[in-house]
């Protein structure tokens, strides 16, 4: 659920340079890139049909507060139907963001709060090492099968430029995530088709990060 209405783009970063940023895979980091409050005024409304039924819609309204200051708030909602033969995918999101530019200092501070119920799909079920052949639609579940809950995230940013080539960067972020889900795991398939099945699941299983950093 990293990628969302409020993503503005995406940075790959390739290679040992991304421990320039820190503890991270050497192998790259990947960067993604909050929309921010806009100079001026901007209102954008967008409704998406899906084939398989359904559908979503979101809203994405921007304006100044004056010379130096901006919000944006963008929101959306999503009840559409999964590609397989069942399942269907609710979302709801809303986040709120403040941006505020002085001569040296800058400060960012964005909230993102969503609500998401979603298809718990194993996918298919192999025989023999080999994938049985039905076709890709079919879903071997019950209509039971879903993830759902509720994600937060916060994150405030402040920059000050101490000299035309120095600047100095303070960040903290914070995620919480509550959520369920009930699945149907297929222990073993016989070769009549007979499948030997197992229910699993877990109720409110919560998470929570808290990052900082300083650069210079």
């Amino acid at each position: 659920r990293n990628f969302s209405i409020t993503t503005e783009r995406v940075e790959v970063l390739k290679g040992p340079s991304s421990l320039l940023y820190g503890i991270q895979d050497p192998g790259g980091v990947v960067n993604v890139i909050s929309k921010k409050p806009l100079s001026e005024q901007r209102t954008e409304i967008n409704l998406l049909a899906n084939s398989f039924g359904g559908g979503s819609g979101w809203v994405d309204f921007s304006t100044p507060l004056n010379d130096e200051a901006g919000f944006r708030i963008l929101a959306e909602h999503e009840g559409s139907d999964y590609w397989r033969n069942f399942g269907q995918t609710k979302r709801t999101l809303v986040a709120p963001s403040f941006a505020w530019a002085g001569d040296k200092l800058r400060v960012n501070v964005n909230y993102e709060y969503l609500d998401f119920e979603v298809p718990f799909d194993r996918g298919t079920v192999f025989l023999n090492g080999k994938p049985l052949d039905v076709p890709d639609s079919r879903r071997f579940g019950e209509r039971f099968e879903v993830m759902e809950g509720i994600s937060q995230y916060a994150q405030g940013k402040v920059e000050y430029d101490l000299t035309q080539k120095v600047t100095l960067r303070g960040s903290v972020a914070w995620s919480n995530e509550i959520n369920s889900d009930r699945r149907v795991m297929i222990a073993s398939l016989a070769a009549n088709g007979d499948a030997t099945r197992t229910v699993q699941g877990v109720d409110d299983r919560e998470r929570d990060n808290l990052y900082a950093s300083f650069d210079v």
